[in-house]
């Protein structure tokens, strides 16, 4: 990888606050990103579980965006029904994922630059 590359890359995860080397592996904004799998397997609809690919991640971005948001209108989002926990617990699950992604697939984008 060229010095210019490495160099953008280590800016996009600065800026994103991606920490690929954690105690515990990924994590984005301080939040450990595998915590999330869950949402990201209702929000592609059972298409993916992890976030190991950024290629697949960056490809279902916009679904996911959209599709969270959809859920932010409803009176109750798919998670407080499935799993029974607040309004103010699932937001703010739903805002990290969609930080996730969002960071993942800013990362992804620089990569194949």
């Amino acid at each position: 990888m060229s010095f210019f590359k490495n160099r953008k890359l280590k800016k996009v995860a600065k800026e994103n606050r991606i920490n690929f080397d954690g105690p515990m592996g990924l994590s984005i904004n301080n939040k450990l990103v595998s915590e999330f799998g869950y949402l990201l397997r209702y929000y592609t609809e059972g298409e993916l579980e992890s976030f190991t690919d950024r290629g697949q991640i960056h490809r279902v971005k916009d679904q996911v965006l959209d599709a969270v948001d959809q859920d932010l209108f409803n009176s109750q989002t798919r998670e407080e029904e499935a799993l029974g926990i607040s309004r103010a617990t699932a937001e703010a699950n739903l805002r990290n994922l969609k930080a996730i992604v969002t960071a993942l697939s800013n990362y992804h984008e620089a990569e194949v630059a």
